[in-house]
Formats: structure tokens, C-alpha cells, sequence
């Protein structure tokens, strides 16, 4: 398995267990519906709904997870933890920024995978 920086595939590969198509579509699933979470998530600090960031800062950090994101979904957390202690939405919004580099940071790696995996498949 290679290593990433920003990502961590055991899990993924744990529950397709090993079956690459489905690794496949797990990870083009995930770059479909990620971003929508992100436009919820930044329609909410923009609308300074508490529960909603909560919400949706939740449902990312979780979501994030399968592909093992750990510093997104730590970014994802912090955020949700913020709405609830600090509701300094100028410093959510500077962290959903943060959230939103670093997302594109964990796409740039799947693509490698994904790019990775047709390779493999192309030379078997």
C-alpha cells in the first residue's frame, strides 16, 4: 500500500476488503459528495447558524474518516468544537478555510490512488 500524506487507506481497503473496483467507487463517491458537505458547512458559518456548523462540521469529520483523513477530519472537529464554545464565526470561517486547502490536498492523493489502482489493474 503507499503512503500519503494527507490520507491513510487501510480502513478503506479493510472494508472493500481488497476488492479494487470497489476501493474504486468508494473514493469517486466520496469526491462526489464531500465538496456538497463543504458548501453546507460554509453556507452555515455564512448564515452564523450554531447547530448547522455543528451539524455539518460533524457530518464531515465523520464522513472524512473512510478514507482516513485524519487532519481533515481533526479540522472538522475543531470547527464543530468552536460553534459550541467560541462562536467566533471570523475564526471559523478562517478554519473552514484551512479545511478547504487541506481538502484539496487529500483529493490530489486519491487521484494518485485512483491513478495508482488503473495502472495495477491495466497490468494484471
Amino acid at each position: 500500500m503507499r503512503d500519503y500524506k494527507h490520507i491513510k487507506l487501510d480502513y478503506l481497503y479493510l472494508m472493500a476488503e481488497n476488492d479494487m473496483n470497489f476501493a474504486k467507487d468508494i473514493i469517486y463517491s466520496f469526491k462526489e459528495t464531500i465538496p456538497l458537505y463543504f458548501e453546507d458547512l460554509e453556507s452555515a458559518i455564512a448564515e452564523k447558524s450554531e447547530a448547522s456548523v455543528r451539524f455539518f462540521a460533524h457530518k464531515l469529520s465523520s464522513s472524512v474518516q473512510i478514507v482516513g483523513a485524519k487532519e481533515l477530519s481533526e479540522l472538522a472537529r475543531l470547527i464543530e468544537n468552536q460553534a459550541v464554545t467560541s462562536v467566533d464565526f471570523e475564526l471559523l470561517q478562517e478554519a473552514n478555510s484551512k479545511l478547504s486547502n487541506t481538502f484539496k490536498e487529500v483529493v490530489k492523493e486519491l487521484n494518485e490512488e485512483l491513478n495508482h489502482l488503473h495502472t495495477s489493474q491495466l497490468a494484471d
